[in-house]
């Protein structure tokens, strides 16, 4: 679907929900080292999968959590990707008596314990222009969710091809680094741009190129590695796309690279909603105000 389209409010298809019910599993009873680990997960008895629509959704939520005053719902996002992020629906801990729900617990992002049900939705998320409308989130969202808080994909450069390129891996980046700089000491930065975290190594070279991270760095570079973290304990993905235009921005705007205060307001669209403005609306937003030919 093109981003180019007039914002849309209901989804003309059903699409899935995953309902997360209430359980006292240990999860720390399955072997993380299996290669069957996430489908051996996300395969418990406790989490099914639920077709709906847009007209009966809000009603759904509601049996779901029994939902009445005295009953607070939050909404969290638990992981994202361009275009799409996944959202987790539970009740609050106010007037909440329910046994805690560590499957859920285990993927929120933040420290909340999560107890009761909890609902995971998937949202299409448009960057430039504010359609937002619901994805399935079915047992493959559920499974590429869960795999990707393992598997991360990072960006890598090197002098001999000259070429951005992203890699995948698994565990920790400190012992990925030591192979691809080949046990080279390199250096690192964290930087804050607009809404994306970067954390780069890389190494220096007096034979190396200059300007390959735009104004990011300045210094002649062999190799770079460059990843971002969701949280201070969770690592994200980071596309080549992302970061050719972090780069070119970076030559046109000016350190710190703080978002403007329009992307922290609050806004509403047409329809009443909350427009989410996540790092990759900000980012694609900013490009096209300075690169788009015909802006004004």
């Amino acid at each position: 679907m093109s981003e180019t389209q007039e914002p849309t409010f209901f989804n003309k298809e059903p699409f899935y929900i995953t309902i997360l019910d209430e359980n006292e599993y240990n999860i720390n009873k399955l072997d993380w080292n299996s290669p069957n680990y996430v489908h051996n997960l996300i395969s418990q008895p406790f989490i099914k999968t639920v077709l709906v629509t847009s007209e009966n959704f809000f009603d759904y939520i509601g049996k779901t959590f029994n939902a009445n005053e005295n009953n607070i719902l939050v909404t969290e996002t638990i992981g994202e990707e361009p275009l799409y992020n996944y959202q987790m629906i539970y009740m609050d801990k106010i007037n909440n008596n329910n046994k805690v729900n560590h499957f859920a617990t285990m993927i929120n992002i933040k420290s909340d314990v999560i107890q009761g049900k909890a609902v995971l939705i998937k949202n299409y998320v448009a960057t430039l222009n504010n359609e937002i409308k619901f994805d399935n989130m079915d047992s493959n969202a559920l499974h590429k969710m869960i795999k990707n808080r393992g598997f991360n994909t990072l960006v890598l450069w090197d002098d001999e091809s000259k070429k951005w390129h992203e890699e995948e891996i698994y565990g920790s980046v400190e012992i990925y680094a030591k192979k691809f700089f080949e046990d080279e000491q390199y250096k690192t930065c964290e930087i804050a741009f607009l809404k994306h975290n970067l954390n780069i190594l890389y190494t220096i070279s007096d034979y190396g190129e200059s300007d390959v991270c735009g104004t990011l760095l300045n210094c002649k570079v062999e190799k770079v590695l460059i990843f971002t973290m969701l949280t201070n304990e969770f690592r994200g993905d980071i596309t080549k796309e992302e970061i050719k235009k972090i780069i070119k921005l970076s030559t046109v705007l000016t350190p710190p690279f703080k978002p403007e205060n329009k992307w922290f307001e609050e806004e509403k669209d047409e329809h009443g909603r909350t427009i989410i403005k996540n790092k990759y609306k900000i980012l694609d937003n900013v490009y096209q105000e300075n690169f788009t030919h015909d802006h004004s």
